[in-house]
């Protein structure tokens, strides 16, 4: 979930990601995995040999820029990040989300 409130997501006052806006993604929150992986190690003697399925609230990234919006109090545009332009800045930099990519189209 954290995904996309960090700088890669959100820039210039929109939320931008290369997902199409009708694609639902699951999000969980950092957090959220955590609590479950600091449960499973520290029971061991329970989980070992078991598999765990961690699900998620499913929204598009319309929904999450509506939810985003909501709790912004104001508008929040969406902009889909052309798949090219983020393999061309991952070739340039070392780590894509150090930097920031201009979304205007």
């Amino acid at each position: 979930m954290e995904n996309v409130t960090g700088g890669y997501a959100l820039q210039g006052g929109a939320l931008a990601t290369a997902l199409a806006p009708e694609v639902p993604q699951q999000i969980m929150a950092v957090d959220d995995v955590g609590f479950v992986t600091s449960l499973v190690l520290s029971r061991p003697e329970k989980w070992i040999g078991r598999a765990v399925a961690l699900a998620a609230v499913e929204l598009t990234p319309v929904q999450i820029t509506a939810a985003i919006e909501s709790t912004l109090g104001h508008r929040l545009p969406y902009f889909r990040i052309p798949i090219e332009a983020i393999r061309a800045s991952a070739r340039t930099s070392r780590s894509p989300t150090s930097g920031s990519m201009n979304v205007a189209a």
